[in-house]
């Protein structure tokens, strides 16, 4: 094998992976947008709803009462 061929072979070996990756880069910001939206994941036999989970933690912090006390700054007098 000569090196045109090791250069053709990585080429098409590296072509879909590098493009999926280019995707990937190109896309993130519009996928981390779309990530609180997603309700429910399917593939094949396997399906997670988060909706329940959602629900869940909604009643939760409803039902519950958190006080934040601000911190106390001690000034010096002048």
């Amino acid at each position: 094998m000569d090196w045109k061929q090791c250069v053709a072979a990585l080429t098409s070996s590296l072509a879909w992976p590098v493009a999926i990756i280019v995707v990937v880069f190109a896309l993130k910001k519009h996928v981390v947008q779309l990530l609180p939206t997603i309700r429910s994941l399917k593939y094949g036999d396997l399906e997670i709803d988060l909706e329940d989970k959602l629900k869940a933690v909604q009643e939760e912090l409803s039902s519950s009462t958190v006080v934040l006390n601000a911190p106390r700054h001690i000034c010096p007098s002048s």
